[in-house]
């Protein structure tokens, strides 16, 4: 089934399960992050893209303060609709809820702060899938959140509704995540690498066309499902935050490179050395990926992407057994170099190989996953896509 008549049946599902067709459909990808990991929520700098796989949205206004909400799942045979759950923004609080509800339900939130003053009836169609590492949440968030600032006419820009999905995640998900998931649905571009520095928010798009060097990108999806928030996701945070306190400093960004060294020589915990040390050479290893983007040296790049797998494993300690497993597999079977993508404890694998060698790389990892008696992992080859836009 095409994406066109998919979403045709969901618009017929919408209807059936609301009484009334949607006013529109907005369509939010989720990312993979190059380079840059753990580093967003310590203001520093990230190089994320799109990809194909999407969150959709179906909204349709209401003259009530009612929000009703809808997960339609695809992967039935018919599609199926889960039967709306009710809030209504009157009575709406900031608090966290520990399942995907608590996504629409800090988008209204924060929207209704902004002008969004009566309800809408929505439906969700995820395509992203989920603890992959892939950011689910986040184009669940960024696909109503663009969808209801439309409707509504709030004249919100895309960087301040980069801002209010953060926000959501934080508050209303109990997830301490930076800015650079819903940036990356919400601003990238097709063929781009979004290179944001999180701090001043400012951002790039850069040219990633690596298949003109004969090169291919491999997404190794291990399905060793995450939940950022029951993991040791805030404990990093924390961490982070207890070393900025001892070095005096508002966040890591503020060390450079070169006074790295010194730097740790202030910390007694060798545990908060090595989380700085991780945040403050992954900044780097950004600068110089994209470098090496922008002057078409692939090897250095994969070598970057390699370095950056190796300090998340050891100086970060968000990796897993399997990650580490693709990791090495991908490398040895000929891969330019491979990292785990996202916050870690789980979730996928991007590799970058030459085109020649993505078969018997992909083999090869299956091969390992079945000799180690893990579930076949998912394959994909990814590329840059479009970032959230309305389809209809």
């Amino acid at each position: 089934m095409t994406n066109i008549e998919q979403i045709k049946i969901t618009i017929d599902t919408f209807t059936n399960t609301f009484g009334i067709g949607p006013q529109g459909v907005w369509k939010a990808p989720g990312r993979i992050n190059l380079i840059g990991e753990h580093t967003d929520y310590n203001q520093g700098l990230v190089l994320p893209f799109a990809i194909e796989q999407s969150c959709y949205a179906l909204i349709a206004p209401r003259k009530d303060s009612l929000v009703r909400v809808s997960s339609i799942r695809s992967s039935h045979k018919p599609i199926t609709v889960e039967s709306p759950h009710n809030f209504d923004l009157e009575t709406l609080t900031a608090s966290t809820c520990r399942t995907w509800l608590a996504f629409p339900k800090g988008i209204c939130y924060f929207l209704s702060k902004k002008g969004m003053n009566t309800g809408a009836d929505i439906a969700v169609l995820g395509q992203v899938p989920i603890g992959s590492g892939l950011s689910s949440s986040a184009a669940l968030a960024c696909a109503i959140a663009l969808g209801l600032n439309e409707i509504y006419s709030l004249g919100l820009t895309k960087m301040e509704l980069v801002q209010l999905v953060s926000k959501a995640e934080n508050i209303f998900a109990g997830v301490p995540a930076g800015i650079m998931d819903p940036a990356a649905s919400l601003l990238a571009v097709k063929d781009h690498l979004l290179f944001l520095d999180t701090d001043s928010e400012c951002y790039e798009q850069v040219p990633f066309l690596y298949s003109s060097q004969d090169t291919q990108l491999i997404l190794i999806d291990t399905n060793d499902r995450h939940r950022l928030s029951e993991s040791g996701y805030a404990l990093r945070r924390q961490q982070c935050k207890l070393a900025c306190e001892q070095l005096g400093v508002k966040s890591l960004r503020e060390i450079t490179f070169d006074d790295l060294d010194s730097t740790l020589s202030k910390l007694d915990d060798p545990l908060l050395r090595k989380r700085v040390a991780h945040v403050v050479t992954e900044n780097q290893r950004v600068i110089s990926a994209l470098d090496a983007v922008r002057s078409n040296n692939y090897l250095t790049l994969g070598s970057i992407l390699t370095q950056g797998h190796m300090s998340l494993k050891n100086y970060y300690e968000v990796s897993t057994q399997r990650l580490d497993l693709a990791v090495d597999t991908a490398i040895q079977s000929g891969a330019l170099g491979a990292r785990m993508t996202g916050g870690g404890f789980g979730g996928s694998v991007l590799a970058l190989a030459p085109k020649s060698a993505t078969s018997t790389i992909s083999k090869s990892i299956e091969q390992s996953f079945s000799a180690q008696g893990f579930a076949a992992p998912t394959i994909y080859f990814p590329t840059p896509c479009q970032g959230a836009i309305r389809l209809s």
